[in-house]
């Protein structure tokens, strides 16, 4: 529509940007791009377009938006999470390498702490978790108060495949957190003999 406002939010916060992103539709995001909409514009919870798009891996919506300089480091929500953060929670393996290659800090931590890693880690996506580490993710950053390494969320959580990586890249495997537990305790605690 000629002379619309490309930038204006319903009362959630939400651009017509942002809403073609949740959708993944790809050619109304660029429509909103050529029309220099602000990419970086968050709604009402914080949450960026390149965030919404990397929720939902819409990978299509996130490179676009990277390739319109959109900050990939602008952390969302009360929690402090990045795109990389939540695409490697979700296991979003497409949308976190888009991130790492437009130089997304891997080792930004929410606020309590917790990097990407420790997300990916925790939740067993193992082919994020390598693209991490990779990208020269640190191995052995502790989160939180009580200091765990992504190793120590690994075992904890019966995830091999992520605590055979983090091994390999040379974790630190008798590092404890501030009880003095390490990773091994953590598995042994949870009965997950194969980390």
């Amino acid at each position: 529509a000629a002379n619309a406002n490309v930038d204006q939010a319903d009362k959630n916060g939400i651009t017509p940007l942002y809403a073609a992103c949740i959708d993944d539709h790809a050619d109304c995001a660029q429509l909103m791009i050529a029309a220099n909409a602000n990419v970086d514009q968050a709604d009402n919870d914080g949450m960026t377009s390149l965030y919404t798009a990397c929720i939902d891996d819409h990978a299509d919506c996130a490179q676009l938006l990277i390739a319109a300089n959109a900050n990939v480091d602008q952390a969302a929500d009360e929690n402090g999470a990045t795109p990389l953060y939540v695409a490697c929670s979700l296991g979003h393996a497409d949308c976190a390498q888009l991130l790492i290659t437009a130089n997304a800090n891997v080792d930004q931590a929410d606020k309590n702490g917790t990097t990407p890693l420790h997300a990916a880690c925790g939740h067993g996506h193992a082919y994020c978790a390598q693209l991490l580490i990779a990208a020269n993710a640190t191995v052995d950053e502790a989160a939180d108060t009580n200091r765990v390494t992504p190793l120590y969320v690994a075992c904890g959580q019966g995830h091999a495949d992520c605590a055979q990586l983090l091994i390999a890249a040379n974790a630190n495997v008798n590092q404890a957190d501030n009880d003095g537990t390490t990773s091994l305790h953590a598995a042994c605690g949870e009965g997950h003999a194969d980390c």
